[in-house]
């Protein structure tokens, strides 16, 4: 994992870099890095209404692959008809200079207007060739249907606790050890349980209790 030394914020010091460093099935890992490398993807809609558990960070490694050239929107600052008329209709029309797979990426899409999602049904089908869209979000019910058939859906909530969950002991360790910082098996489980299944929230309670250089779970209400 790379590391940014210069970030005191451990979300984003820790900030997963490339599709290895993500929490996810291993099946959907092995999927997506094969298609990156042929530069072919499906048009994905990554979901969860819980806050933190990587799919914009998915969405972030793929877009900032070497392979993938990509157009990265904030559909919540961006929500109206003009902005794929004109911003995104100019990228997908165009062929990457270089071969690389050009890549829309509508982030917190379940804040787009319906007329915005409307327009995205014959923008998927016209651009098939040269481009594809990932789609974020929380509420994956805010989106028409119209658009979700027309996407690769992933729930993240849906995955596998039994596969995940080692993936995030391995990431609290690496933490842990890179921060010099003491620990046993039962604060860790605390830890997680408290969290689960937000990684972030995991990783901003690890630096919370651990100030004195030791995870101290005393401190940890696991109701709250």
């Amino acid at each position: 994992m790379i590391i940014d030394e210069k970030q005191t914020i451990w979300t984003e010091k820790y900030k997963p870099s490339n599709i290895d460093d993500i929490i996810l099935p291993e099946s959907l890992r092995k999927f997506i890095k094969e298609g990156i490398e042929k530069h072919d993807i499906p048009n994905l809609g990554l979901w969860s209404y819980l806050p933190g558990l990587g799919k914009s960070s998915l969405a972030n490694v793929i877009a900032t692959n070497e392979n993938v050239e990509p157009l990265w929107i904030n559909a919540s600052l961006n929500k109206g008809i003009d902005v794929i008329r004109n911003d995104i209709h100019a990228f997908a029309s165009r062929r990457s200079l270089d071969g690389r797979l050009k890549v829309v990426i509508l982030d917190e899409s379940d804040r787009l207007t319906p007329d915005s999602q409307a327009g995205f049904r014959g923008f998927i089908d016209e651009f098939s060739q040269n481009c594809r869209f990932i789609f974020t979000g929380n509420y994956k019910e805010n989106i028409i249907e119209p658009l979700l058939n027309r996407l690769e859906n992933y729930d993240f909530l849906d995955f596998d606790k039994q596969e995940i969950i080692p993936q995030i002991v391995t990431r609290i360790l690496f933490i842990l050890e890179h921060e010099n910082i003491k620990s046993d098996n039962t604060a860790i489980k605390t830890i997680i349980e408290k969290n689960y299944p937000s990684v972030r929230g995991m990783i901003l309670d690890v630096k919370k209790f651990s100030k004195s250089g030791t995870l101290n779970i005393s401190g940890i209400k696991t109701d709250e």
